[in-house]
């Protein structure tokens, strides 16, 4: 029998997971949308938000050129969202 999914209370979500998430809804994007950016499920993307698994480096170059921000930012080593 498969195990329940742990759900993420908002201040258990890790800070990337959070930056995210937070500039897909600036942008006014769905997870869909960035999904099919990323070339994943839209299930794959909502766990990168909910912070349930890790982001492969690969998504998270791609995010940033997406967004126009910095991999530091992205990996919340800075609150600078200046592009490289």
């Amino acid at each position: 029998m498969p195990r329940p999914r742990k759900k993420n209370s908002e201040r258990d979500i890790s800070p990337w997971a959070r930056k995210i998430r937070d500039l897909r809804l600036d942008n006014d994007l769905t997870q869909q949308a960035v999904a099919d950016y990323l070339n994943v499920s839209q299930r794959v993307y909502a766990d990168y938000e909910l912070g349930n698994v890790r982001i492969p480096v690969e998504h998270l170059l791609r995010l940033s050129y997406y967004y126009h921000v910095s991999m530091d930012y992205l990996c919340d080593r800075s609150n600078d969202t200046v592009s490289f």
